[in-house]
């Protein structure tokens, strides 16, 4: 069921500059369409299960026809970064931010963030220092504080997915701004994630709860808490239908992690997978192996004309060789 236009993939980790998993071509991509920022740093590996199932419903609520491949998780979190690169190009305009993360911006190399304006029309901003705070702790709060606020002032709709226990704290500080925020909890089930996922992309807020609202700072708490998203709390949203739940769970059986070129051996091991997770007869797989021969011998190499393409497209002629040679 597709209910958002999506515009582009986007996985990072401490390098904001790998490249986007997913493009839409430019007469699918929507001005006001979403980008989805995918953390692939080193602590999404345990997070594996929960992060292919919510690429999956990412892709099923986005109608798109299969699932591109993502990065493998390595390295540190540089959140802030890849943020602050995607909003302030020059073609972000109108679009929405779906953040697909598991933990904290741990790449301290951005300290000073952009929260607002002065009355005399100078950025107003916020630096955070390390050296100022008397624990870790207080300064990565401090931090994401920051982070939070630079996405309100830059009025892009956000929509956070968690995924995990060490992103809990972030998320009760994000729910207090104006923007959606889900929890996606470890070994949760294709069902939970497929409802959780839907929910945060359906449901838009652009209202803050501030502690002026309220009495006591109980009364400001509950309140933050009851607006995000989880598997007890779906904000009033329908949970997944049980055929879409089953696709979801298929597909995400089948989201191919590494390098976005194939080598021999990435190919063998994916089209291994995918033959494993077909619900076809054994007997049939030879019209499937049919189809990779046919694709041999349009003989995508010499297609590929001039470009960065052509090294790609031989390094996937080079896997369907070594099948040929196994199925002959």
């Amino acid at each position: 069921m597709q209910i958002m236009k999506l515009n582009s993939l986007e996985p990072f980790n401490g390098n904001i500059n790998l490249p986007a998993s997913y493009t839409a071509p430019p007469d699918k991509c929507h001005p006001k369409g979403k980008v989805c920022v995918l953390d692939r740093s080193g602590s999404m590996g345990s997070q594996e299960g929960e992060f292919k199932l919510t690429l999956s419903t990412i892709k099923a609520l986005s109608g798109l026809d299969s699932i591109p491949p993502v990065p493998k998780p390595t390295g540190s979190t540089n959140l802030i970064g890849k943020i602050k690169k995607i909003v302030e190009s020059p073609d972000f305009g109108e679009q929405e931010l779906i953040i697909v993360t598991d933990g904290l911006d741990n790449q301290h190399t951005i300290n000073a963030f952009q929260v607002g304006v002065t009355e005399s029309g100078e950025p107003r901003m916020v630096h955070i220092k390390k050296e100022n705070y008397p624990s870790h702790d207080e300064y990565m709060r401090a931090r994401q504080g920051a982070i939070l606020d630079y996405l309100t002032y830059i009025g892009a709709q956000v929509h956070i997915i968690g995924i995990g226990n060490e992103v809990k704290e972030l998320l009760k500080m994000a729910a207090s701004h104006p923007m959606t925020v889900a929890h996606v909890p470890q070994r949760a089930t294709a069902s939970q994630v497929a409802t959780v996922v839907e929910a945060a992309i359906s449901i838009v807020r652009d209202t803050a709860v501030t502690t002026a609202d309220f009495s006591t700072a109980e009364e400001h708490a509950t309140a933050t808490n009851a607006r995000i998203i989880t598997v007890d709390n779906l904000c009033g949203q329908p949970a997944a239908a049980a055929e879409q739940v089953q696709a979801i769970e298929s597909d995400a059986s089948r989201v191919y992690v590494g390098d976005d070129a194939f080598t021999v051996e990435t190919f063998k091991e994916a089209f291994a997978k995918a033959e494993d997770a077909a619900p076809i007869a054994e007997c049939a797989k030879k019209y499937t192996r049919g189809a990779v021969m046919w694709l041999l011998s349009a003989d995508p190499v010499a297609r590929a004309g001039q470009g960065a393409g052509r090294g790609h497209r031989r390094q996937v002629c080079q896997g369907l060789q070594a099948f040929r040679g196994r199925w002959r």
